[in-house]
């Protein structure tokens, strides 16, 4: 089952929102910043990180 999750960087008003495989990797990480969700970065993660 794939995941996401999400965490907030207020001082730079930026989203980072991650998803996870079912286990446990880092499959792809999206960052919107600003009010209206611009977006500054996504990417496929190949290597994916344990969260």
């Amino acid at each position: 089952m794939t995941r996401w999750f999400r965490a907030y960087w207020g001082e730079k008003d930026i989203w980072f929102y991650f998803e996870v495989d079912a286990d446990g990797w880092v499959t792809r990480q999206i960052e919107l910043r600003g009010p209206d969700g611009v977006p500054i970065a996504a990417e496929p993660c190949g290597v994916g990180a344990v969260v």
